[in-house]
């Protein structure tokens, strides 16, 4: 039975998340460079040494370098995969026997695609995703190691709660500027997880006397379309858009810049192609429940300081 969990990036978009859902039920101690936690160490000049105090059942592992920032791919995999090394390591040393860890979609490798499952290769294009990766392996052979040893890896797609990060929070910042251009018919659909199911399915996972291990997706089930997405965060900021445009217009303009310059829009690519996540594994095997995707939920998620 869990009853005390070591937690990193407690201060962090989804580790505080996590950090309010787990403390609820567990005793938690928590693990980074800020002065707040329980166990002070700088994850990006680590050397593995740790010494608890307190007894600790399972590892939940949150912390990491986020793609898309400044970071050398030296730093990115020092601190998203030595960390989990030096974890593991730490849970052979005192028999510490549950993992759960934060991944990503970015194991795939994938820009656009529908319904992508945990079958699917992956063939990460990013030392980001390269780390995860790399990361998930390691768990995986320490836990086969040991037939007491569980482990639940999380691959996350775009990520909704209080002022969320990376492509989202890039959205919401480039909607409340005012000068947004919305395309209209944009019917790309992409998967989100709401921020606290993810803090949900972890306590509910490390609560289950009778662990299953496994490497998963969690989305909301349903993947909104990305004009849908806008709309909500229209709502959420107030700010209408500063101009609209119908997506077929700017499709035939992209499409005509490729083939007489022979130049690519990376970004674009992003926006009108599909990129969605199936998470039936993780409802049928672990019996995931997601809160319904509507307005109301979209919002309450923004705007929720748990």
């Amino acid at each position: 039975m869990v009853k005390s969990i070591l937690l990193t990036g407690h201060t962090g978009f989804l580790g505080s998340v996590i950090y309010k859902s787990l403390v609820k039920e567990f005793d938690v101690y928590t693990l980074g460079r800020s002065g707040e936690c329980d166990y002070t160490v700088d994850f990006l000049n680590w050397d593995g040494r740790l010494e608890l105090k307190h007894s600790i059942d399972a590892v939940v592992h949150v912390a990491g370098l986020a793609h898309g920032k400044s970071n050398s791919d030296t730093d990115m995999l020092r601190v998203n995969y030595n960390t989990v090394n030096s974890l593991v390591s730490k849970c052979e040393e005192l028999g510490i026997n549950n993992f759960v860890f934060i991944s990503s979609v970015a194991v795939y490798g994938k820009s656009f695609g529908s319904d992508i499952d945990e079958n699917t290769e992956c063939k990460p294009t990013s030392v980001y995703g390269e780390s995860k990766l790399k990361s998930e392996k390691h768990i995986h052979n320490w836990v086969i190691r040991d037939s007491k040893r569980r482990q639940i890896i999380l691959r996350l797609p775009l990520i909704l709660g209080s002022n969320p990060p990376g492509n989202l929070g890039k959205l919401i910042v480039s909607i409340q500027s005012g000068k947004h251009i919305y395309l209209k018919g944009n019917e790309a659909r992409k998967s989100i997880v709401f921020a606290s199911d993810v803090a949900s399915f972890i306590s509910n996972w490390l609560k289950n006397d009778e662990k299953k291990s496994g490497t998963i997706n969690l989305t909301s089930g349903e993947a909104p379309t990305f004009n849908w997405i806008e709309k909500m965060i229209r709502h959420y900021t107030g700010v209408k858009f500063f101009f609209t445009f119908p997506v077929g217009l700017v499709w035939k303009i992209t499409v005509a810049i490729k083939q007489h310059l022979g130049i690519s829009i990376p970004i674009l690519g992003k926006i009108f192609y599909p990129l969605t996540f199936s998470d039936q594994l993780a409802r049928t095997k672990f019996s995931y429940q997601s809160k319904e995707l509507n307005q109301t939920n979209f919002l309450n998620e923004l705007n929720s300081n748990y």
